[in-house]
């Protein structure tokens, strides 16, 4: 439990926003302090700074390690999701007799012609065309074990060979009964044959096998998208500096990627100008110190950079410890920068990935302990100041408090919750001296993002006024720039927590429950105002004023405003965001553009939890939950939970669980309608509350404050 700082009598009441740190210690000890400190450093800067700067060096290649790591698994499931669309072309009954009637039907013509006339040939392309308006496809074709196109969207390309250097290749994994990620590939090398091909620029591939009756692959479907869309921007929004860059590169050194540098490479001569496409027209080389053209770069004497040397070797290895290093000590990246790396060979997409950052970047943490190191020993004044800062810094974490003692009128009592991105603190008014919560947004976290994003959801959250929705008080920031917002302090027990504390509520209770959470998103939605992030967590039942299971809708992070352009386009630029098992289907595909039968939707989902006591697909998680949620049906919460519901109840639940919006019912009124109706048949009274209620805490449970 963090500790509870001492408090402040004497600061006058409505006092500017200050960071205020007491110290006990007399005048007497300070000076001590700082005697022993000036000491400690003088006797142990010379033997600490070496050890210092290798571990900072280390901490380096860590992060950038994981960082790549990181961006790679996400790589992976972007790559699975789209793996997966083909798959299920590629297994669907109807494309299998059609593929299968095409393969006989080019073994039938051999020589004579190309059976790329054969009916089969139109109805496939008929029948495949859907998924170039689902996904952002743009062809597709089919390819025998052979090499041969036996059916394309691109009717020219029928009849063609794949080249056996360039591309058959590597199908040798969908050949053999596996899904495969091509890497970009140009269509005239890809295709020899083309003359002019539609598509110019490079295409990826997701290959996956058609097997015949035998379990035997007998082709391979191919869906294509074009490099520059979401496999481009996939690894160059990774960059989190002003140098750093993450990017592919294939096992002769060929960027697979757009350069984020292209403005330092046409500088070089490098390339035409910073415009010029990078993606299969860059090398991996290091250009040397008087590189003055791309022929410089990429000529053969000119050898591949330190990192991608590894990375290439390390494509025959065997134990994945060996597919992937760091280097530390700088060297020339392939437009001529001092950079360090990490890298990691990708022997699934034949491959390699790397993580680079100008030198500079990457070791200003140890110029700035070496210009410290410097100062330390000229200036003990110096010496001082980091005694205070260390002083204060383990204050912070041991108080669990933060840097603040008083926000204004408000003083903070203690840390009573934190989250991804701020921390929650009781405190109480100087003057009215009621409990009120403030929730401080973490300055690690304060892009101008998730500034604009906590700034956003006060500011919507503090139009709405209904009793079940949580009330907020102030906002502002403190003089160090610390956003923060006042809000009513609750005292009661999440519908999460109820849930795990309980098991299933009866159909009484949750009707009771629920009324509430629809009573207050009818404000919201009036207001044409998405809350986008209704889960159990979110939701409070609370004794307020005498009254026992008061709801409270909390957190509104993801809120959205229709008709608020700067919310709209906070909302549509941000990756998916939320909770997976209370998200509507429609978030995954596009995240901005939903409205408020998304908010429906994950009601229904809480409604389920309620009567069920278990989550919807409770036995799955990740992208298994995310497809179920977009493509399952969802079982009866009855047949879940094994006891009887309300017929009605049951098919309202469901309803509004319907995969499509429109299948749902129009409006949170529609939903309140019925509840209403069920509430008169079902009743859960104050007295069955108040029971509860007393139960609850004569067990000893504490209630829980938002969070």
């Amino acid at each position: 439990m963090p500790q509870t700082p001492r408090r402040d009598m004497n600061r006058p009441a409505g006092a500017p926003d200050v960071t205020i740190i007491e110290f006990a210690a007399s005048e007497r000890r300070r000076t001590v302090l700082v005697v022993i400190g000036i000491m400690l450093i003088l006797a142990l800067a010379l033997a600490t700074y070496a050890g210092v700067k290798q571990s900072l060096r280390q901490l380096r290649g860590t992060t950038m390690q994981s960082r790549l790591d990181a961006e790679l698994r996400a790589f992976d499931v972007w790559v699975r999701q789209r793996s997966n669309v083909v798959e299920r072309w590629a297994q669907d009954e109807s494309v299998r007799a059609l593929v299968l009637s095409l393969i006989e039907a080019h073994a039938r013509a051999g020589a004579a012609g190309s059976g790329c006339d054969a009916p089969a040939a139109a109805q496939l392309i008929a029948l495949l065309q859907p998924a170039l308006m689902v996904r952002r496809f743009v062809t597709f074709d089919l390819i025998d074990r052979s090499g041969l196109v036996i059916a394309s969207y691109e009717p020219s390309h029928c009849g063609m060979r794949v080249s056996a250097r360039n591309f058959l290749g590597h199908l040798e994994r969908t050949f053999g009964g596996r899904s495969s990620f091509l890497r970009p590939f140009f269509e005239a090398d890809r295709l020899p044959a083309v003359t002019k091909p539609k598509h110019t620029e490079p295409l990826v591939w997701f290959e996956a096998p058609v097997l015949d009756a035998q379990g035997r692959a007998v082709a391979a479907l191919g869906f294509a998208e074009l490099a520059s869309a979401e496999f481009a921007s996939l690894l160059r929004s990774a960059a989190a500096g002003e140098s750093d860059e993450v990017y592919l590169f294939d096992p002769s050194g060929l960027l697979l990627t757009e350069s984020r540098h292209a403005d330092k490479l046409a500088r070089r001569g490098l390339i035409a100008s910073p415009q010029a496409p990078t993606m299969l027209r860059v090398h991996v080389r290091d250009p040397g110190e008087n590189a003055t053209s791309a022929a410089d770069a990429v000529r053969a004497v000119q050898p591949l950079t330190r990192l991608a040397a590894h990375a290439i070797a390390a494509q025959d290895a065997t134990e994945p410890a060996r597919q992937r290093g760091v280097l530390l000590d700088a060297y020339r990246n392939y437009f001529g920068a001092e950079v360090v790396g990490a890298w990691r060979w990708l022997p699934r997409y034949e491959m390699g990935a790397a993580l680079e950052i100008e030198t500079d970047e990457a070791y200003a943490p140890v110029e700035l302990l070496e210009r410290a190191f410097t100062g330390v020993l000229g200036l003990s004044a110096l010496a001082l100041a980091g005694i205070v800062l260390a002083l204060l810094t383990n204050l912070r974490l041991r108080r669990g408090l933060g840097r603040f003692r008083r926000l204004g009128r408000y003083t903070l009592i203690r840390e009573i919750a934190e989250g991804g991105m701020a921390s929650i603190y009781l405190g109480r008014h100087a003057l009215l001296k009621r409990p009120i919560a403030i929730k401080i947004l973490k300055r690690a976290l304060a892009n101008e993002e998730r500034i604009a994003r906590f700034e956003r959801e006060v500011q919507l959250a503090s139009q709405l006024s209904h009793p079940n929705t949580i009330e907020i008080y102030d906002y502002g920031r403190t003089r160090g720039g610390d956003f923060y917002y006042v809000m009513e302090y609750l005292d009661g027990i999440t519908l999460a927590a109820l849930v795990e504390r309980e098991g299933a509520i009866g159909p009484a209770r949750s009707i009771h429950l629920l009324r509430q959470v629809c009573a207050a998103l009818k404000e919201a939605h009036a207001r044409a105002v998405v809350h986008r992030d209704i889960k159990p967590e979110n939701i409070m039942a609370c004794v307020r004023g005498g009254e026992y299971d008061v709801i409270k809708i909390l957190d509104f992070g993801l809120v959205k405003s229709k008709s608020d352009e700067v919310s709209r386009d906070l909302t549509s630029a941000v990756k998916v965001l939320g909770t997976p098992a209370y998200m509507a289907p429609e978030r995954f595909e596009d995240a901005g553009s939903v409205d408020e039968r998304a908010d429906i939707y994950a009601l229904a989902a809480v409604a389920y939890l309620l009567l069920a006591g278990k989550r919807i697909f409770a036995e799955a998680s990740g992208e298994d939950l995310q497809l179920r949620i977009r493509h399952t049906a969802v079982p009866a919460p009855s047949a879940v939970g094994g006891v009887a519901l309300p017929a009605t109840l049951e098919a309202l639940v469901l309803r509004c669980l319907a995969k499509k919006p429109e299948a749902r019912p129009a409006s949170i009124v529609e939903v309140m309608v019925v509840l209403e109706q069920l509430a008169s048949i079902h009743p859960w009274s104050q007295a069955d509350a108040e029971r509860w209620w007393a139960a609850y805490r004569r067990a000893g449970e504490r209630t829980m404050p938002q969070e």
